[in-house]
């Protein structure tokens, strides 16, 4: 991942605290040490930043400590901090928290046991002697040359989609899928030694020292026709990465264009992208399992702005603009520039006019690369900024705005997301009718609206839009009604099999308050007819609806287990105890039972109704719609007239005993 800078120094804070304070204390020793070793990470931050991020770790040791010490809590911080930083630094954390221990009376038996969880959880052998790095990954140069735009996509979906709470799934994924790639290579090829293939080895290691990496490189080659290759890495702790590249490759290449590829491989395990690529392999793993077209789209986008980035890495790694489009050149068409008489500078000339003439690149939307002519003009683009002039010069690296307004609109061509024209008639069909079906409806409105806004996040990402469109639509007194019906129309003449899903959605959408009334039932069937569907069709694409999910489960009234003569169906009762809450109910003081034959009818109602709304109604009251209060407020009812028979009932039997 990519945290800041801020946030790796409050994880430090604290670690650095918890190795402190594990004997419940932490004195002022210790606390100026700690400030002393979170500083030395980034020395030129302002003391007031850093005095705030080592307090922000101390906040978070007092509420781990006041929380009992969960070792997965530990552990998820180790886990954080090893994503975000290289197995030098690791090295050198290990280091600070022997420092550390040694400000007290030396290393005691509990701080022994949680260094070893560290170098364990970081697979850093207890005698690794290694190089150790303070050097934190953000201020490695490559931060300072990616393309911003996909830096930011980058995060945004790693926040929104929370794989900072997954870390130690992605982990083992990666180190899984790590060791299953090594396996297969080793099967396939051969593992690249000095000994064996000494020019691709020489070739890894010069390319490792130029981008000044920290971790091992590990290489294979495979017997394979076609030029290409791959990497593996980027999350595995133990800060080995492994690369793969075909024969065909390494045949048909020179070695500057070969730096170029291991450059370019190598950018993606810098830029750490590979927790995001597994997070979407296992979500969409099953063969049911799709994405929708909105995300399908964005992750499109997604896949070929890294290659942006990555191909920025694989020039800085040969240092040849030529050689490096030489190099896409050969993979991407499998031909040798040479032979084919391929310029890289007439063709590059050739597309100039590439951002005032937009190309359809649409054929291009499945592919998880941008097409050759958007990544050849990215390419030679950055290799003729102010950006990478700086970095060859060894100056500060300066940013290059006309690089970045240019590559935005290089980048939008790569993001493709209305796939037909019929795209913002479909999406306003599903609004219309979802508003249509809310106006037949008895109740607010509000389930049905939360479910047209799903479907509608299943062809765009923010539905917010389009809604906004029909309310206008609504208020400024337009026949909404007609419109849908003219939309339908004009959809289903272009692809009549748009129907089907539509008459779903429409389903869907009227049936999110789990409810179905003769109203709803006859405009479903009008929608149907609309769209060319005879009633029995309809009927019969309705009722294999209606047999999904749970619907008809909720039609069930509860009356019918008084008619089948069933028992409660939970009795909740019996694990009460066990459970552990028998005394979060409050009990009436007045007894149940005066004797056996004697009940308190009011009593037991009194509990009942205290039971239910200290356990369910008033947790929920917010929640609640007002059919939903309504019919609370019949339950409360009925066990009034419960009580009151029997209560009737005891009179009764106490004037028969007399």
């Amino acid at each position: 991942m990519n945290a800041s800078p801020q946030e790796i120094q409050i994880a430090l804070a604290f670690v650095y605290f918890a190795l402190a304070g594990i004997d419940n204390e932490i004195d002022a020793r210790e606390r100026r040490k700690v400030m002393a070793l979170v500083g030395k990470w980034l020395p030129r931050l302002d003391k007031v930043k850093l005095r705030d991020a080592v307090a922000s770790g101390k906040d978070q040791i007092e509420s781990f400590y006041a929380s009992g010490c969960p070792q997965s809590v530990f552990v998820q911080r180790l886990e954080f901090l090893a994503d975000n930083l290289t197995f030098g630094n690791r090295r050198a954390i290990l280091k600070d928290l022997h420092s550390l221990a040694g400000v007290s009376d030396g290393l005691d038996e509990d701080e022994e046991s949680l260094i070893e969880l560290a170098s364990l959880t970081w697979a850093v052998p207890k005698d690794d002697d290694g190089v150790t790095s303070w050097s934190l990954p953000s201020n490695h140069f490559s931060r300072k040359i990616r393309f911003e735009s996909e830096e930011k996509l980058t995060a945004a979906l790693r926040d929104s989609f929370g794989l900072q709470n997954l870390s130690t799934f992605l982990n083992a994924k990666s180190r899984e899928r790590c060791e299953l790639a090594r396996k297969e290579s080793v099967s396939r090829g051969h593992g690249v030694s000095a000994l064996l293939l000494p020019r691709v080895r020489r070739l890894v290691d010069e390319v490792a020292e130029s981008l000044k990496l920290e971790e091992t490189i590990e290489c294979y080659v495979v017997e394979e026709a076609i030029a290409n290759a791959h990497v593996f890495g980027g999350l595995n702790h133990d800060g080995v990465h492994y690369i793969t590249l075909t024969s065909a490759l390494v045949r048909a290449m020179n070695d500057v264009q070969l730096r170029f590829v291991i450059g370019h491989e190598i950018g993606h395990v810098l830029y750490n992208v590979n927790d995001l690529g597994i997070f979407l392999h296992e979500a969409y793993d099953d063969e049911d399992a799709n994405p929708s077209m909105a995300l399908r789209h964005l992750f499109g986008t997604w896949s070929k702005w890294i290659e942006f980035s990555a191909d920025r890495i694989g020039l800085v790694a040969c240092g040849d603009r030529l050689e490096a489009i030489n190099a896409l050149y050969r993979v991407c068409t499998g031909l040798n520039p040479s032979e084919t008489g391929f310029s890289a500078d007439d063709y590059l000339e050739g597309i100039e006019k590439l951002d005032e003439e937009p190309i359809d690149f649409e054929i291009f939307q499945q592919d998880t690369h941008p097409p050759l002519p958007l990544r050849l003009k990215a390419l030679d683009l950055f290799a003729n900024s102010e950006t990478f002039r700086s970095l060859r010069e060894s100056t500060e690296i300066k940013e290059d705005e006309d690089l970045q307004a240019r590559m935005k609109l290089i980048a939008s061509k790569a993001d493709f997301y209305s796939p037909d024209p019929l795209h913002s008639l479909r999406i306003l069909t599903v609004a219309l009718g979802g508003f249509c079906m809310i106006n037949q409806g008895s109740q607010s409105g509000e389930a049905e609206m939360k479910k047209v806004e799903e479907i509608l996040r299943l062809f765009v990402l923010d539905p917010a839009p389009v809604i906004r469109f029909v309310r206008q639509m609504l208020d400024d007194g337009d026949d909404v009604e007609e419109a849908l019906w003219n939309a339908l129309a004009v959809l289903v003449h272009e692809n009549p099999e748009e129907r089907f899903p539509l008459l779903h959605f429409f389903f869907d959408v009227t049936t999110a308050d789990g409810q179905l009334n003769e109203i709803e039932y006859s405009f479903l069937f009008a929608l149907g007819g609309h769209m060319g569907f005879s009633p029995e069709e309809v009927g019969s694409i309705l009722i294999k609806r209606i047999g999904g999910g749970s619907f008809l489960e909720m039609q069930v009234p509860q009356s019918i287990r008084s008619i089948l003569g069933r028992p409660e169906a939970f009795p909740g009762k019996q694990f009460a105890e066990p459970l552990g809450f028998a005394d979060s109910v409050e009990q009436s003081e007045e007894p149940l039972c005066s004797s056996e034959d004697d009940i308190n009818a009011e009593g037991v109602m009194e509990s009942c109704m205290s039971s239910l709304f200290d356990l369910v109604i008033n947790p929920m009251q917010e929640k609640l719609a007002e059919a939903e209060r309504q019919q609370l407020s019949l339950i409360v009812e009925r066990f009034q007239e419960i009580a009151s028979k029997a209560k009737a009932f005891e009179e009764l039997q106490k004037a028969s005993d007399d």
